[in-house]
C-alpha cells in the first residue's frame, strides 16, 4: 500500500490524463442534465390565469400582513400597488418602524383599508406579523414584505385556489425589480432560484411544495390560528409556518402564475448575509421538526460548499491539486450557465452567455455556507429580521 506523499506523487505526474478525464466525465453529466433542462422547458405550459372575478364563487376578505423596518425607500411603492388592486374585499396591516421614519411615513399612508401597527425596536418580523394578524380580519392571510409591488394577476392567481379551489395555503414566486434585471450579479441570483421551479416540476400536475416564500403567500386563516396564537413566535420564520401548517395536514400549492416584483440584494456581501440567515433558518426549523432528511441534506450542502472554500489550499498538493480546484470551478461554471439558459428561456429574456455573474455567486454561496459553520452552534433564530 502507497504512503499519502506517494500516492500524490503518483497523481501528479498523471495529473493532467486525470483532468483530461474528468473535465470529460464533467461535459457527460452536464451534457445529460442540459438535455433533461431542455425537455423540462419544452414541457412548461403557460400558467393558467384564474378566472375573471365576477365568476368567482365567493369573495372572502383578504388581509395582507407587512412588517416594515426602515423601509422608506420602499413603502410608498407597495401601498401604491395594493390600492391599484381590483379585488374589492381586502385590507392591509402594517407593522412599521425603524430609525429612517418608516413609522410616520406609513402614518402619513393610511386609510380605511391600510391599518397601521409600531413595529418596536427588537421585536423581530415576525412577532410584528403575529400582532398584525391579531389586528386583522380576512378569511385568507396574505403575507408580503415591503420591498414586493403587488399586481392583479399574482393577487389573484394566489388567492383564488383558497377561495373557490378547496386549497388552503399557496405559495408564489418572485422576479427582480425591473430595474435590476440586466443586472449580472443579480440575473444570476434569479437564474439559480427559478431553475429548480422548473428542473423538478411535473408537467400537468398541481404541484405542491414544502415551502412557502414568505413575501408572496396566502394562507387560511384558520390555519394560522393555531401558529400565531401560541407559542413563541420571536423563533418563527416562513420554513416555520410553512411546517407548522403542514404539521396540520395541510399541503402548499405552488402557483407559478403568481408572481410579484421584489428587490434582490445588490451586492454579494448583501447576499451573503441574506443566504446565510436562511440557511441559519433551514438548520434550526429543521431540528425543531426533527427532519432527519432535511437536516442531513442542508449540513451536507454547508460542508460541500464551505469545503470549496479551502479548494485554494489544493494547489498545496501539486498539479493534482490544481486539477481538482479546475474541475471543481468547471463544474459550478457548467451549473450555472444551464440555469442561465433555462432562466432566459422560461422568461423569454436575451440570453446573457459568458460568465458573467457567476464568480461572484458561487463565491458568495460559498461565504454563506462558511458562515453559517463557522457560528459555534446554531444561533438562536430571534433575529431582529
Amino acid at each position: 500500500m502507497q504512503s499519502p506523499s506517494s500516492l500524490i506523487k503518483t497523481l501528479n505526474r498523471h495529473a493532467g490524463k486525470l483532468l483530461l478525464l474528468g473535465l470529460l466525465a464533467l461535459l457527460a453529466r452536464h451534457g445529460r442534465a442540459w438535455r433533461r433542462d431542455r425537455r423540462a422547458v419544452a414541457a412548461v405550459a403557460e400558467p393558467e390565469a384564474p378566472p375573471p372575478l365576477a365568476d368567482w364563487p365567493a369573495h372572502p376578505k383578504v388581509s395582507i400582513l407587512v412588517a416594515a423596518w426602515n423601509e422608506t425607500d420602499h413603502l410608498p411603492a407597495l401601498v401604491a400597488s395594493f390600492r391599484r388592486l381590483r379585488y374589492p374585499h381586502r385590507e392591509m396591516v402594517l407593522c412599521a418602524g425603524g430609525e429612517d421614519g418608516t413609522y410616520e411615513l406609513a402614518g402619513s399612508l393610511t386609510s380605511d383599508d391600510l391599518h397601521l401597527l409600531q413595529q418596536r425596536p427588537g421585536e423581530g418580523k415576525f412577532a410584528a406579523l403575529a400582532r398584525c394578524f391579531a389586528a386583522s380580519r380576512g378569511a385568507i392571510i396574505l403575507l408580503t414584505d415591503a420591498d414586493c409591488r403587488l399586481n392583479d394577476l399574482a393577487f389573484e392567481s394566489l388567492i383564488y385556489p383558497l377561495a373557490g379551489g378547496g386549497e388552503t395555503a399557496a405559495t408564489g414566486r418572485f422576479q427582480p425589480l425591473v430595474s435590476q434585471v440586466d443586472h449580472s450579479f443579480i440575473r444570476r441570483q434569479w437564474a439559480q432560484q427559478r431553475y429548480p421551479q422548473v428542473a423538478d416540476s411535473v408537467p400537468g400536475a398541481a404541484a405542491h411544495t414544502q415551502f412557502l416564500a414568505g413575501a408572496n403567500c396566502a394562507v387560511r386563516r384558520e390555519l394560522l390560528d393555531g401558529v400565531w396564537n401560541v407559542g413563541d413566535v420571536g423563533a418563527a420564520d416562513d420554513l416555520y409556518l410553512a411546517m407548522s401548517i403542514q404539521e396540520q395536514g395541510a399541503r402548499i400549492l405552488s402557483v407559478p402564475a403568481s408572481c410579484l416584483e421584489t428587490e434582490f440584494p445588490a451586492t454579494a456581501a448583501s447576499y451573503v448575509r441574506q443566504q446565510a440567515r436562511w440557511r441559519r433558518v433551514h438548520l434550526s426549523q429543521a431540528q425543531r421538526f426533527g427532519r432527519t432528511a432535511f437536516l442531513r441534506q442542508v449540513r451536507l450542502t454547508l460542508l460541500v460548499e464551505s469545503a470549496m472554500l479551502l479548494m485554494p489550499f489544493a494547489i498545496l498538493l501539486g498539479k493534482i491539486g490544481a486539477a481538482l480546484w479546475m474541475l471543481s470551478w468547471t463544474s459550478y461554471g457548467l451549473a450555472h450557465l444551464r440555469y442561465g439558459w433555462v432562466l432566459s428561456k422560461i422568461e423569454r429574456l436575451p440570453h446573457k452567455g459568458g460568465l458573467r455573474g457567476i464568480p461572484s455567486i458561487v463565491l458568495a454561496n460559498f461565504a454563506a455556507a462558511a458562515l453559517v459553520l463557522s457560528e459555534p452552534a446554531v444561533p438562536n433564530p430571534r433575529e431582529r429580521w
